[in-house]
């Protein structure tokens, strides 16, 4: 959920068996959609997980955002490893992808 901190989705793992990646993936999916951008979970390989957004005006022209765990906090990173923003920050990340999409210039 967001508003959550790091430490505490840590601890929805160990209690749970939640995965805090595919947890901020999945809401990360929902302001994406509001500015009009598919998303997709899918997994390209075993073990993978990858959100794979489209621009509305480009569906076919998609690209991969993971998210990792770097220097004690997750982050949504294109698939090259490119970070985007915090994972905390749903809203800002999903209008950096917007624009990046929309500019078509995805680091690679």
């Amino acid at each position: 959920m967001p508003g959550r901190s790091p430490q505490d989705r840590e601890r929805r793992v160990s209690l749970h068996g939640v995965d805090p990646c595919e947890e901020y993936l999945c809401e990360l999916r929902s302001p994406l959609r509001t500015l009009g951008c598919p998303a997709e979970l899918v997994r390209p390989e075993p073990g993978a997980l990858v959100l794979r957004v489209s621009y509305p005006d480009r569906p076919l022209d998609s690209e991969d955002v993971v998210c990792a765990w770097t220097e004690g906090e997750w982050w949504f990173t294109w698939i090259g490893g490119h970070i985007i923003g915090p994972a905390e920050d749903l809203g800002g990340v999903a209008i950096a992808i917007y624009r990046t999409l929309r500019d078509g210039q995805v680091p690679s």
